[in-house]
């Protein structure tokens, strides 16, 4: 890229990586709603459920949106696509959604990296 070109690789993955999390995200959910419902019958304080959605879908939101500024503001995307990818990681792990967590923390870390490259 030295014609001063910026890539849409980076827009591109972020999308991808949205969409492949969509069913990820129903997952996530069907797994918080089973935490909770588990809380409640056993007569324990509940959350857990609760914040495995919010640590999947705010990430998710996050990474999406600022793939689109992958072109204009590049190092900020890049910082927010790869902080996505990072925190994606955990409610991956706490809800075992491997096959599309996976996917989505690789497309949003590798369109974090491009994404500087479009500076």
């Amino acid at each position: 890229m030295t014609d001063g070109k910026k890539s849409n690789t980076p827009m591109i993955l972020g999308i991808i990586g949205f969409i492949a999390m969509i069913p990820g995200l129903l997952c996530a959910s069907l797994c918080g709603a089973i935490m909770e419902a588990a809380a409640d019958a056993t007569g324990e304080e509940g959350g857990l459920g609760t914040m495995i959605i919010a640590l999947t879908a705010v990430p998710m939101i996050i990474g999406f949106i600022f793939c689109f500024m992958a072109k204009s503001k590049a190092r900020l995307a890049g910082f927010a696509m790869i902080g996505s990818a990072v925190v994606l990681l955990v409610p991956v792990i706490m809800s075992g959604n491997w096959l599309f967590g996976l996917i989505t923390i690789a497309c949003y870390l590798i369109g974090g990296i491009l994404a500087f490259q479009n500076k």
